[in-house]
């Protein structure tokens, strides 16, 4: 038989297949066979477990790179550095991501680096948290004042002038103005001086 006749058979039989044996569509947002994993294995993977508020979530400009960057007040640390607030950092380009809401509380697993966690990756809405903190069980308060590294995008951000340089031409006009009021109190206080001075 004919290579193009196998390719057509192979395709019709495919086709015809009921969907329950037809092969399941793959996504570029879907997670491997194996999550999502259970509570403890998330726990054992995971370099920090904490709950916190997001204080801020926005993107910021590393150099030529754009970084997202959550910024959470930690309220209780199940696992890692007590830190008081935690920077997590992620790519904005990413379009499977499930994003953190401003002033919302979250319960968090971060497994790599200080990375947010991603579509696989634990995060909690933390109201919905019961069953994670059922097996958790109670956590540790931050320590006051302690934070992880700040990202060098904020960091330079926070230390960044925004204070808008004055134009040369309002220069040119506040030093005019000041040589008239100048030359205008001289003229103004020697006129009258000689208007009401008794001398002949």
């Amino acid at each position: 038989m004919r290579p193009w006749l196998l390719r057509l058979a192979a395709i019709a039989l495919l086709l015809g297949l009921p969907p329950a044996v037809r092969p399941a569509p793959t996504s570029a947002c879907s997670c491997p066979e194996n999550y999502p994993l259970s509570i403890e294995e998330e726990w054992e993977g995971s370099r920090a477990v904490f709950a916190g508020r997001v204080v801020s979530h926005r993107v910021y400009n590393e150099e030529t790179t754009p970084v997202l960057i959550t910024e959470l007040r930690v309220t209780t640390v199940w696992k890692g550095p007590r830190y008081e607030t935690i920077y997590l950092t992620d790519s904005p380009n990413t379009t499977c991501e499930s994003w953190f809401a401003e002033d919302e509380e979250y319960l968090v697993y971060v497994s790599y680096g200080w990375t947010a966690p991603g579509l696989c990756g634990r995060k909690i809405w933390f109201p919905s948290a019961q069953d994670d903190l059922a097996v958790l069980g109670e956590g540790q308060s931050p320590q006051p004042g302690s934070s992880n590294r700040i990202p060098s995008a904020l960091q330079a951000y926070l230390l960044r002038d925004d204070t808008p340089p004055v134009p040369v031409w309002g220069i040119g006009l506040l030093a005019a103005v000041s040589v008239v009021a100048v030359v205008g109190g001289w003229y103004w206080l020697t006129h009258r001086r000689s208007r009401w001075d008794p001398r002949p």
